[in-house]
């Protein structure tokens, strides 16, 4: 308000006095407004203290999250890493068990080859002397033994690529759980 508009000059010069005390007056009611305003406002200092605490373990509960997180992602790399290059072994093992189950049909049609030739031989070779027996006892042994070996190679390996799925799948099985759980932890931390 400016004290052009309300006050009036007088004709002397000066203001009127009536002017002037009616202005002090409405200035004294609105001094006297803005107390009872102030007085009567409830006083929020505890409950802005109590937010600033929510706020303060908010920000502790978040920056915790944030590093758990941090951490579960790297975990979750290592661990990719580590699925990743298991995955190319199995590969590789799937690769040489395809390779190793040609071999062993290559060997089985051998022997089997081998077998004819030598039941042919032996029946052709009419032997009344005991070397020949032996021979034939011989031959025989040592086909047998190839069988066992060869066998026993192919056991070996279908055990040895059994093992190594088992404990990819056990390792592909880990890493999906903690992916759920680092979705549960962001889903938590997001809401």
């Amino acid at each position: 308000m400016g004290s052009e508009q309300i006050f009036k000059k007088s004709v002397l010069g000066g203001f009127k006095k009536e002017g002037v005390l009616n202005y002090v007056e409405q200035l004294q009611t609105e001094i006297i407004e803005l107390k009872k305003e102030i007085t009567n406002k409830p006083d929020l200092s505890e409950e802005v203290k109590a937010l600033k605490d929510i706020n303060e373990n908010a920000v502790a509960e978040t920056t915790a999250l944030t590093a758990k997180i941090d951490a579960l992602k790297a975990e979750n790399e290592a661990l990719t890493e580590a699925n990743l290059s298991l995955v190319r072994d199995l590969e590789e093992a799937k690769m040489l068990i395809n390779e190793y189950e040609e071999k062993q049909k290559i060997f089985a049609e051998k022997i089997s080859e081998i077998d004819n030739k030598f039941s042919r031989l032996t029946s052709d070779f009419v032997c009344s002397d005991s070397s020949a027996s032996d021979i034939k006892t011989k031959a025989n042994d040592a086909v047998e033994n190839a069988r066992n070996e060869i066998g026993d190679i192919n056991e070996r390996i279908k055990t040895t690529c059994n093992n190594f799925v088992s404990s990819s799948s056990a390792l592909k099985t880990c890493v999906e759980n903690l992916l759920d759980v680092l979705s549960s932890i962001l889903d938590d931390f997001n809401s």
